[in-house]
């Protein structure tokens, strides 16, 4: 018995990302490892959820590890 495979669709991305379809589109073209979208039928694009969670989960560690920027600590002075 083979195990199922659930698709997303481009809307359902944007959704799970909070981004409008620009972003992603955005995203998707300057990240190489996103998922690629492959088409089932005209106009239906998809990937695997498993790639998407997968790339998810790499992000967030990539997010965790790397070194963060010293913020400025320096105080807006207020005019009189």
């Amino acid at each position: 018995m083979s195990a199922r495979v659930e698709l997303l669709r481009r809307k359902e991305i944007c959704h799970a990302l909070k981004v409008d379809r620009h972003t992603l589109a955005r995203i998707a073209a300057n990240d190489p490892d996103f998922p690629r979208f492959w088409q089932i039928a005209p106009g239906i694009d998809v990937i695997e959820r498993d790639q998407f969670d997968a790339w998810l989960r790499v992000k967030k560690v990539q997010s965790i590890t790397a070194p963060v920027a010293p913020r400025n600590t320096k105080k807006c002075q207020q005019s009189d």
